[in-house]
């Protein structure tokens, strides 16, 4: 008994060496920071879009897409206007910066502009002729695109109670105050991860905070623990609300 649990003792503390290893070397060669598991697209959904294309557009499914938005009712309903979260990786792209490639199906007739408009606005036409081989007066009707989309995982300098972000492509007329309001933050909160945001012009990208790490953690809980064993739908449906009332500050579930 005292050798079998030496044993495990032993195997544990290799295990401990090889992780503290791994995370040396992931951080020695990542110049972007630190990458994060989760992370949100705000998206506006557009006149003509449904969730199945929407699902398609982020290579995700309506079962993710419902478990980040409780609020969708069912798969043949989104009004347009509304905004979608949508769930991503946010990953080291080319050891440069934080963002995630998305597959674009190309449609006859796609132009960078018009791809990022159904994009609503997280990328731009400059980003995606970067990204991509084709001239932009020639992109075939055929084949796929590589669309990127910015994202955030936090930053403790900053402040230590934000883990996870939204990234928020800014709209005409809206403002530093406007947008702190939606999301229940103060203006300084805002700004502090924003300092070069330019509202007046009506584009680039925001990065909204919300405090992720318990939030993080029921998302984790879901995946690994069975229903039947401990947590019945009921109740995961209700965790599946206060998640999205954690992210977006609201009082409305909890």
């Amino acid at each position: 008994m005292v050798s079998s649990f030496k044993f495990r003792l032993r195997n544990l503390f290799s295990l401990f060496i090889l992780l503290s290893i791994s995370i040396q070397v992931s951080v020695v060669n990542c110049k972007c920071g630190r990458t994060c598991d989760l992370a949100f697209a705000s998206f506006t959904v557009w006149r003509g879009s449904d969730l199945t294309l929407i699902s398609d557009f982020f290579d995700t499914t309506f079962a993710d897409l419902r478990r980040f938005n409780p609020e969708i009712p069912d798969q043949n309903t989104v009004l347009a206007g509304s905004i979608i979260n949508i769930p991503f990786t946010c990953d080291c792209i080319r050891d440069e910066f934080l963002g995630h490639i998305f597959n674009y199906t190309v449609r006859s007739g796609d132009t960078y502009g018009g791809v990022a408009l159904k994009y609503s606005n997280l990328t731009t036409a400059a980003a995606l002729q970067t990204n991509n081989s084709y001239p932009a007066t020639n992109i075939p009707n055929t084949g796929f695109l590589n669309v990127t989309v910015n994202c955030f995982c936090g930053d403790t300098a900053i402040n230590k109670e934000y883990g996870l972000f939204i990234t928020y492509p800014i709209k005409a007329g809206d403002t530093l105050r406007s947008v702190a309001s939606a999301y229940n933050l103060t203006t300084d909160v805002i700004s502090s991860y924003n300092p070069t945001a330019n509202f007046s012009a009506g584009n680039g990208l925001l990065f909204i905070p919300g405090r992720g790490n318990f939030w993080k953690f029921i998302y984790l809980l879901e995946l690994f623990i069975d229903p039947q064993i401990g947590l019945t739908n009921s109740l995961i449906q209700r965790n599946q609300c206060i998640q999205f009332a954690i992210v977006l500050h609201s009082s409305e579930c909890v």
